[in-house]
């Protein structure tokens, strides 16, 4: 983290390609142990590559993330595995894949909405933002709005209404 957050970006995704090796073969050795921290080194991964903007190798990673989750916790319905492929979503729209990231992204929100019974959740809030990308990316633009203007009414709410009238006008001049 610490390398991304000083930019550092190839040096992070370096370390995170060591990591998931290091978890691949530990999880081939004892897979209840180590499957769980392969899918999250795996979807890191990803989403550094994504930050760099190498969707493709990105996409992999996050698939593998998916694939992980799904055998380690036999459920597409957990919050890993929601959080992969709200990374896959961010990947596929990296390389204008809008469609198919937008039905990456409704999973992942229909995932999180299933597991916390409410959409309140800033993982709901940053899908929703990438599915606004998408939908404008299809053109569908009163849909694209309305997915932003929805994801930022929850991060008001969860902000306890500390973002500003000016602020959200900002955000959705885009729109």
């Amino acid at each position: 983290r610490r390398l991304e957050a000083s930019g550092r970006h190839s040096e992070a995704i370096g370390a995170w390609r060591e990591v998931v090796e290091i978890h691949r073969a530990l999880a081939r050795q004892q897979p209840e142990d180590f499957l769980p921290n392969l899918a999250v080194a795996s979807r890191k991964l990803g989403d550094g590559l994504s930050a760099i903007g190498r969707f493709g190798e990105a996409e992999k990673a996050h698939e593998e993330a998916v694939a992980i989750g799904e055998q380690t916790y036999g459920t597409r319905e957990h919050g890993e595995v929601a959080a992969a492929l709200r990374g896959l979503a961010d990947a596929l729209a990296g390389q204008a894949r809008y469609a198919e990231a937008e039905q990456a992204y409704r999973e992942a929100i229909a995932i999180h909405e299933r597991l916390h019974q409410t959409r309140e959740r800033d993982e709901v809030a940053a899908a929703l933002e990438g599915l606004s990308d998408a939908l404008e990316g299809q053109g569908r633009h009163a849909e694209a709005e309305r997915a932003y203007e929805d994801s930022l009414a929850i991060g008001r709410r969860r902000d306890g209404g500390s973002l500003d009238d000016d602020s959200i006008v900002n955000e959705l001049s885009w729109v």
